[in-house]
């Protein structure tokens, strides 16, 4: 007689799960979908009063989630509102003032794309500041970097310009002069960051959630490779070093006053005399280390669950430390991308944008162009362990021009060995 195999209780089966989306994090909704009855996923995809089929196509296929086009329709039946970036910050209020479940930054989150206003409240707070300048359009932008050097230009528009560094003004002329063409009519109006740079031993910070201005007892801390890999470990949040946990602590009456009851990373650059600068607050889910905790945490839903009700979770895992490996790919920018790999490794390989077509995974992209377009992770009771698990996984995924560096993370282990030497510790 043929065993058979027993599946496991949703332990949300009876309850309703709206994730508000922009594309990116739509892993999201599918590791929500294991323990909820049914998971909603929805995507503003109306501009300019129409509608084309980029941000429509995003979700097809995937299985668990129900692609919505009116998440209104349901709303009596939504137990829990998921809202994975920020932008949506009045709709959350407005849901959570109507005794709605929500999970997510509120109005919190135009603490990320106000740059300006950061800084004032990290002054204000009594906590470092780098040395920066302000430039209002980008003329005024050139203007001021044709007499400096070494220095990271940012913008509250993040669609028109990600954060970038200008080494001298030759070889940021090709840069200004497509902002200058870009902006078109807008490009006296944005103000630009023209920040110093801080000389740093390495780059930590807490990558976990903010529950009212607490923080969970453990959460996932570790250090990135910008936009090619990420290692970190389980870590007691008593045990983060104190340029870290300084910066929490202190913003825990801001984020207590807006509500906050959502994820939660920050970066902090630590100099060698031990000065911890915070650069840039993440109000939505982190990504790196999102696709990573996503099979990190056992408990990852009733996180969720837990943190929009105000509660703080206490936080189940197997294993001590993970890696993320990006997946980039230049032809994703404009082009549907198929990627392949072995059925087994399904919970490992997370793709942003996710289509499903006759089986086959696909990137396809939005209204932003961007060349990551996924991640492959990997988990261990070892850093080694960790590191060899996504290496084996990552030689497995197949795509048109499609490039995973693990070599990277030799920079991680080496940010790491300088701390150490620092009398810091860190993971």
């Amino acid at each position: 007689m043929e065993s058979i195999e027993t599946i496991p209780e949703k332990i949300y089966g009876d309850k309703v799960v709206l994730v508000y989306d922009f594309g990116s994090y739509i892993d999201v909704a599918q590791r929500l979908s294991r323990d909820f009855g049914r998971v909603l996923y929805f995507i503003p995809s109306v501009t300019n009063g129409f509608k084309d089929h980029k941000a429509k196509d995003i979700g097809r296929g995937v299985e668990g989630i129900e692609r919505v086009e009116d998440w209104e329709d349901y709303y009596e039946q939504i137990d829990l509102f998921v809202f994975t970036d920020i932008y949506a910050g009045a709709l959350q209020d407005l849901l959570r003032r109507n005794g709605k479940r929500v999970f997510g930054s509120g109005k919190a989150g135009m603490l990320e794309t106000n740059r300006m206003k950061f800084k004032q409240i990290l002054s204000d707070l009594n906590l470092p500041v780098n040395e920066y300048d302000i430039a209002y359009g980008v003329y005024e932008l050139e203007e001021k970097l044709k007499i400096v050097d070494d220095r990271w230009i940012k913008s509250e528009l993040r669609g028109d310009m990600e954060s970038w560094h200008h080494t001298n003004y030759i070889l940021s002329k090709s840069e200004l002069k497509r902002m200058k063409h870009d902006m078109g009519i807008y490009d006296t109006q944005e103000t630009y960051i023209i920040d110093s740079p801080i000389e740093a031993i390495a780059e930590i910070g807490f990558d976990g959630f903010c529950i009212d201005g607490a923080y969970p007892e453990k959460s996932v801390a570790g250090i990135e490779c910008k936009d090619m890999a990420y290692l970190g470990r389980m870590t007691r949040y008593t045990d983060l070093p104190s340029q870290v946990t300084d910066v929490n602590d202190r913003l825990a009456p801001l984020f207590q006053s807006y509500g906050y009851r959502g994820a939660f990373s920050s970066e902090v650059r630590v100099t060698k005399e031990k000065v911890g600068y915070m650069i840039d607050p993440t109000m939505r889910f982190p990504q790196p280390p999102t696709s990573l905790t996503l099979e990190m945490y056992e408990n990852y839903s009733e996180i969720i669950w837990q943190v929009a009700g105000g509660i703080i979770p206490k936080i189940k895992y197997k294993y001590d430390w993970g890696v993320q490996l990006i997946m980039k790919s230049e032809q994703a920018k404009d082009e549907p991308t198929a990627i392949t790999f072995p059925e087994e490794f399904s919970k490992y390989v997370k793709i942003k944008n996710l289509v499903v077509e006759n089986g086959v995974c696909h990137y396809t992209p939005n209204n932003i162009c961007m060349s990551e377009i996924g991640s492959v992770i990997g988990l261990g009771h070892t850093m080694e362990e960790a590191l060899k698990m996504a290496k084996n996984i990552s030689e497995t995924v197949s795509g048109h021009d499609l490039k995973i560096n693990a070599d990277c993370l030799d920079d991680a282990k080496r940010q790491m060995e300088e701390l150490k030497k620092n009398g810091i510790r860190f993971i």
